[in-house]
């Protein structure tokens, strides 16, 4: 029987040949032996970590010393253990290399290698001084009115400071000795010399006590065996780290190489020699992209460069265990591989030696009207529906004939994230003080809502999160995701910045330009936190920059002209039984100036107008927010009824612990465009348009972060979607029309 299921991890063959229970079913799970497992074909650095953290340094020597390369050294394994670092404070060492702009090489001389010019924008060493920076002056302010604090062109990271002082100590240090490591092995040298290295690498990075000693010791003997095999016939010549890599690794398979066991279930690689007659053998990944293996000589082999009759042939030698396979299998062949691609849209073709078993089917069927796929899909081929985007993962459970309600589970996925977000909103798990916190009173009159005994706290920020990005918030409180919660370190350096930084500072270029601020000293500021393009490349960003923010200046002189900003005021509201609080730091007279070096997205009027809104009900004298972007500018005026806005606002924050409601920015804001001038059907269709367009090229708010994980079903078909996306956004389009 061949399946489709998802992608396998790895391809493999599992055997089993465990006897047939004989006794009765009551009494089966009593007689039946426990079946043992074996794993065959192990990697030889997954038995020995000690080892893999010497061959990770043998191969990432000459190449580019990435940021998240290094990083996984340190973080895990006998390093993380020599220098007392644990999985908890991975995220935090992530965070700072990401501040200090660590993004890779050892140090300025990396890039010009490269070919990239002389410069250490980027690198570990200016990382690592910056990281070094912040923990001396953890006192000192580090803003850009605080320059005095930047040494030498390096900006310090911030937040350093007690018990994170001395763990970024430790981080610093064990990134050193692995660069120091790494620098050593770029040299080429004898096999006795890279003996040298290991026990330096050994002694430094790798604890004396424990397993990591016994694997230290063992590879200790591989090292001296590889030199005295060198010596006996008379290799001398320097080798480099690659080559050693592969030696190295060789030497340790021949070791672990060992026959197959009889009995249980083996998990071996589908390699040569491994295949062994067996009741079940299963195939698994068996995808077209993924067997036969598509891999390649080292680059110091020239056995390729001239092939003789009777070299090896990988790939035939890989479709022969196919073969074997087939032919060693007494009761039944299993053979799985990915049937669809993610969508669903697309069938995905096997491996060429699966084809070669459907050829083989369709001849015995001897079907003239039928054509191999036909026959395939037919007699043998099944369908398993295991992707992680499978809808049974958000469905409800049905309730049997009894009219008892089957045991919920975690849903039918094998990915964490849909399965868990499945399975808590099943349950219902919302989170329990977000959902005690609710005061207002609700527009269901199916919900009671008990009196409350403290005034829930709602910031300003969070709320407009939210109306932003309803669906990161929701998963937040569902506990199955947390925005930025894992930090990717990107490994290059950009030539232009990330689209969001490069806003914030183009934002705050023009800030420095509007209130008369020091534009030098802002830009010494990004420079000096490696938050600009390198070398040449920053002084092309900065003459774009100028000119982006000399726009958004210009638009903003229109509505406040020469009117000075007004002091912070830190304001509270009281909506039902919400308290509302935030800073207002941006008036100007009657006007709240926002500025956003972005393309315009009308859906974020909502947030701008909420904001007007909070500050007119707490007493500021704002009656206007002016919205700049990068290639318009809006006014919207203050509503008759400004607590309503709020309300409504509020009201959906609160009632998002309860379920998941049909609001999502862009579609929202799309329907109430067009229905509020009396076309609903249109309406309806325009918004289905805008989630879920048909046209692939076409960005569709659906595939957003999150979105398609609380929505298997369009927004669109929820009875509450119209009612809500009018309610919400009619204050919008009212307050434009008030101009």
């Amino acid at each position: 029987t061949a399946t489709a299921t998802a992608t396998a991890t790895a391809t493999a063959t599992a055997t089993a040949t465990a006897s047939t229970p004989t006794n009765t079913t009551a009494t089966v799970a009593e007689s039946t032996p426990a079946l043992m497992l074996h794993v065959q074909g192990r990697s030889p650095r997954a038995t020995n970590p000690v080892a893999d953290v010497v061959i990770r340094l043998l191969l990432l020597a000459n190449e580019r010393v990435s940021a998240t390369r290094v990083l996984d050294l340190v973080e895990r394994g006998p390093v993380a253990e020599c220098f007392g670092l644990t999985t908890a404070d991975a995220p935090k060492v992530r965070t700072w290399m990401h501040d200090a702009g660590v993004r890779w090489g050892i140090d300025a001389a990396d890039p010009q290698r490269d070919g990239l010019g002389l410069h250490d924008e980027g690198t570990w060493r200016r990382g690592l001084q910056r990281l070094l920076l912040g923990v001396a002056l953890h006192g000192v302010g580090h803003g850009a009115e605080h320059t005095d604090a930047h040494l030498a062109g390096h900006a310090p990271v911030d937040g350093l400071e007690g018990e994170r002082a001395e763990l970024a100590g430790r981080v610093a240090r064990a990134v050193r000795l692995v660069l120091d490591a790494l620098q050593a092995a770029r040299t080429p040298r004898t096999l006795s010399a890279w003996s040298v290295w290991a026990d330096d690498v050994l002694r430094t990075l790798v604890p004396d006590t424990g397993s990591a000693a016994i694997g230290a010791a063992r590879l200790r003997d591989i090292m001296l065996s590889l030199s005295s095999d060198a010596d006996a016939v008379r290799v001398r010549g320097p080798l480099s780290a690659e080559a050693v890599a592969q030696l190295l690794e060789h030497r340790m398979e021949e070791l672990l190489a060992t026959p197959g066991r009889l009995g249980g279930i083996t998990v071996a690689p589908l390699t040569t020699g491994w295949v062994r007659p067996a009741r079940v053998i299963a195939l698994l990944g068996m995808d077209d992209e993924l067997f036969p293996r598509r891999g390649g000589a080292p680059w110091f082999d020239k056995l390729p460069e001239s092939p003789m009759p009777g070299d090896p042939d990988e790939r035939g030698e890989q479709l022969q265990t196919v073969f074997d396979a087939v032919m060693q299998a007494r009761d039944q062949l299993l053979i799985t591989y990915t049937g669809w691609n993610k969508a669903g849209t697309m069938r995905l073709p096997p491996s060429v030696a699966i084809g070669a078993i459907a050829d083989v089917v369709h001849e015995c069927a001897a079907l003239s009207d039928a054509d191999r796929d036909t026959v395939w899909r037919t007699l043998v081929e099944r369908d398993m529906p295991l992707q992680p985007f499978s809808a049974r993962a958000f469905a409800a459970p049905e309730t049997g004939r009894d009219g008892a309600v089957p045991h919920i589970t975690d849903g039918a996925s094998y990915d964490t994230l849909s399965a868990a977000t499945a399975s808590r909103l099943w349950r219902g798990d919302f989170m329990p003080s977000a959902r005690a916190a609710r005061g207002l009173s609700t527009r269901d009159a199916n919900v009671a809502r008990g009196p409350r005994e403290v005034r829930a706290t709602l910031p300003l920020p969070t709320l407009l999160r939210f109306l932003r990005g309803p669906a990161a918030e929701i998963l937040s409180r569902l506990g199955v995701w947390q925005e930025g919660e894992t930090l990717m370190l990107d490994d290059v350096l950009p030539l232009t910045l990330d689209r969001g930084l490069e806003s914030r500072a183009v934002v705050q270029l023009a800030e420095a330009q509007l209130l008369g601020g020091h534009v030098e000293r802002t830009l010494q500021t990004l420079r000096h936190r490696d938050q600009m393009p390198p070398a040449r490349l920053g002084e092309v960003w900065v003459q774009s920059a100028r000119q982006r923010a000399a726009w958004l200046v210009s638009a903003a002189r229109d509505a406040i002209g020469d009117t000075p900003r007004s002091a912070p005021e830190v304001l509270r509201v009281h909506v039902g039984d919400t308290l509302i609080t935030g800073t207002i730091d941006n008036r100007h007279g009657d006007t709240l100036l926002l500025m956003r070096d972005g393309k315009h997205r009308p859906e974020r009027l909502l947030g701008a107008l909420v904001t007007l809104c909070f500050a007119a009900a707490a007493g500021s004298r704002a009656r206007r927010v002016h919205q700049v972007d990068a290639d318009t500018a809006t006014t919207l005026m203050l509503p008759a009824a400004p607590l309503a806005l709020l309300t409504d606002c509020v009201q959906l924050y609160f009632d998002a612990d309860r379920s998941v409601p049909p609001y999502v920015p862009r579609t929202s804001f799309t329907y109430a465009d067009m229905a509020l001038r009396g076309d609903t059907q249109a309406a309806l269709e325009k918004a289905d348009e805008v989630w879920a367009p048909e046209n692939p090229d076409k960005a569709a708010e659906r595939d957003e972060p999150g979105n398609a994980l609380l929505h298997q079903t369009p927004p669109t078909r929820n009875p509450q979607f119209p009612s809500i996306a009018n309610r919400l956004f009619g204050h919008v389009f009212g307050a434009m029309e008030g101009l």
